[in-house]
């Protein structure tokens, strides 16, 4: 496991005063869902392009997604969000498939939109009529709207 990682995750859960014993157990349980998903974050990096950079942000472009993302959050993160939404082997991916034949063309909300690649997906893949992307953050929420205009969106 990379070092880095690992000093993440230990300061995460000594955040939290776990003890010793348990930290080891929770750090494997916490890490390996992304062996379980199956996917290669190595494969998602190169497919992962940078298109601009700022002084606060880059704006990625993924499979035809383009998000803008702080350059002080870690890029990892992103790659384990694009997986979360886009990898068809983790069992919490929302498909078209699974959709109720009455969901389709409605409208969807999205709560804690973050970088806001759900609410892409639902409008492009799940053919949503409208998406309500609702983000707490301030910067992420202002980083979400010019997501939306670099991909077309009011």
């Amino acid at each position: 496991m990379p070092r880095s990682i690992q000093d993440r995750m230990d300061s995460l859960l000594q955040a939290f005063v776990m003890p010793a014993e348990i930290r080891p157990p929770l750090v494997e349980c916490l890490l390996r869902p992304f062996e379980w998903y199956g996917f290669s974050r190595a494969k998602i990096r190169s497919q992962l392009k940078v298109l601009q950079n700022s002084s606060t942000s880059i704006l990625y472009e993924w499979n035809g997604y383009k998000v803008w993302w702080p350059k002080a959050a870690d890029p990892e993160r992103l790659i384990c969000m694009i997986a979360e939404i886009f990898v068809a082997s983790n069992p919490h991916l929302y498909t078209p498939s699974n959709l109720p034949p009455w969901a389709v063309g409605k409208i969807a909300i999205d709560v804690g939109s973050c970088e806001g690649l759900f609410a892409l997906r639902a409008l492009h893949e799940f053919r949503a009529k409208q998406v309500i992307a609702i983000e707490p953050g301030r910067s992420m929420a202002e980083l979400l709207k010019e997501t939306f205009q670099v991909n077309g969106f009011d």
